[in-house]
């Protein structure tokens, strides 16, 4: 085969491969390359939570290139419950600036290597930590970090991640038909799903302890650098205590609270007395409060 040939062989083979690679790259669903915004950004944040498989990794990427970016001193850490937070409203009532690093499915081991991402980048001032009695849970420490971290630090795997690709696909049909693409749609028998998911998690729980070392390296870190650390457990509708307790969580639950107060400043808001947790207007299920709710801790935080 002449030479000749050969290039034009190896032209017609990856041009495909190159116009795929070229339309990630345009359309960016993540803001990687941050050039190029023919796809709006608010459509952009909308397809994060699209889809529940895609939502950690999604979140993931997104936040940590713009982290990456601008660098804020103030951030919050958890999972999902603080999707649908008034960052605004946080910001008004504190006096100074944060960012949202809440990841839907997330869990300790996440919670910990966002913070390592988060240090790696900037010392930061103030970091609310929202813990989670049930994600203490074995087999709650599934990685959800290292496949992001590894394409964020990466062009070429960027480019060619299936992920990507498939938030690359969303983007343009939410761009060419946005009436196509539906969001935050709850089922509705979403909250009898979440309480049946509870039911059966706090039957078979079995506690895993190994989230304290980290949580302890975490808070060494942070009096080495001067950063204040909040640990928080956010309120979970009442109706979930009583399946706790059912199973005969309790003891175990008193354990883990005390456990936490000897590592940190420890906030725990899931308590029976929490009016919030009382009233069922406050949640969009079981476990995720409604942006008003939020607003109400973040004052009953500050006072």
């Amino acid at each position: 085969m002449g030479l000749r040939k050969f290039f034009l062989r190896l032209a017609l083979i990856s041009a495909p491969f190159s116009f795929v690679f070229g339309v990630v790259v345009v359309v960016d669903p993540y803001n990687y390359f941050n050039w190029s915004h023919v796809v709006d950004d608010a459509v952009k944040l909308k397809n994060l939570n699209h889809d529940g498989r895609t939502m950690a990794f999604s979140n993931l990427m997104w936040k940590m290139k713009e982290y990456r970016r601008t660098p804020v001193p103030n951030v919050l850490i958890g999972d999902s419950r603080l999707s649908y937070f008034d960052l605004e409203h946080l910001a008004k009532v504190t006096g100074k600036p944060w960012y949202n690093f809440g990841v839907p499915g997330g869990n300790h081991r996440t919670a910990a290597d966002v913070f390592g991402y988060i240090d790696s980048i900037a010392s930061p001032g103030t970091v609310w930590l929202q813990v989670s009695f049930r994600n203490m849970a074995a087999g709650q420490d599934y990685d959800l970090y290292s496949e992001p971290f590894a394409v964020e630090s990466t062009p070429g795997l960027y480019v060619s991640n299936r992920r990507v690709l498939a938030a690359t696909a969303l983007a343009l049909k939410a761009f060419w038909s946005p009436e196509s693409v539906q969001y935050d749609v709850l089922a509705p028998d979403h909250w009898n799903n979440v309480v049946d998911m509870e039911t059966e998690a706090a039957t078979n729980f079995i506690m895993d302890t190994s989230f304290y070392a980290r949580l302890e390296s975490i808070a060494r870190h942070c009096r080495l650098r001067g950063t204040e650390l909040l640990l928080i457990e956010w309120p979970a509708y009442h109706e979930l205590h009583g399946i706790r307790s059912a199973a005969g969580l309790d003891p175990l639950q008193a354990g883990y609270r005390e456990r936490l107060g000897s590592i940190a400043t420890y906030v725990d808001l899931d308590t029976l007395g929490n009016p919030i947790s009382a009233d069922r207007n406050n949640y969009r299920d079981p476990l995720h409060l409604t942006v008003e709710a939020q607003r109400k801790l973040v004052d009953a935080l500050m006072q």
